[in-house]
């Protein structure tokens, strides 16, 4: 089947959210053999602790970027700037002018604006994205200084 025609689906923060979840277990099975509460309110602390990473994790793994044969679909994600709420956004590839990764960001430019949000230029997520972007026609342009060159 032809890459153009299948659904890519990139999540950025699949590791983050693993190490959260993880995390999460080891809290919540810690505190089975270590009982060192004395109070109500510190299991009420610790319970809020517990609900507030769980709600972290699953905020970050319904996180993803998909590339359909016409659009691409950015899903509950920050795409206006770092401290954005997350919100779903489609644009069309034929809105897109420009794909640029400046810096530890990427750039979309389109017809309706410029959308935006944090990337590392040599992380898998930055790979996965130039590698979608070009399978449908679009440069993705990388200007950054934080790219180490070998020699």
């Amino acid at each position: 089947m032809d890459t153009l025609h299948q659904n890519i689906c990139i999540k950025p923060y699949k590791t983050l959210g693993r190490f959260i979840i993880a995390l999460t277990i080891v809290l919540v099975g810690a505190n089975f053999f270590i009982d060192q509460r004395e109070s109500f309110a510190e299991y009420l602390l610790f319970a809020g602790n517990c609900i507030a990473m769980i709600y972290w994790a699953v905020a970050i793994n319904t996180q993803k970027i998909v590339f359909s044969a016409t659009s691409v679909n950015f899903i509950k994600m920050s795409v206006e700037s770092d401290f954005a709420l997350p919100r779903d956004l489609e644009l069309s590839f034929d809105e897109i002018n420009a794909v640029r990764l400046l810096g530890d960001h990427l750039f979309i430019y389109g017809t309706r604006g410029k959308v935006s949000f944090p990337l590392k230029p040599q992380s898998k997520t930055a790979i996965a994205l130039k590698s979608a972007f070009e399978a449908h026609g679009i440069p993705f342009e990388i200007n950054s200084s934080l790219v180490m060159h070998k020699p």
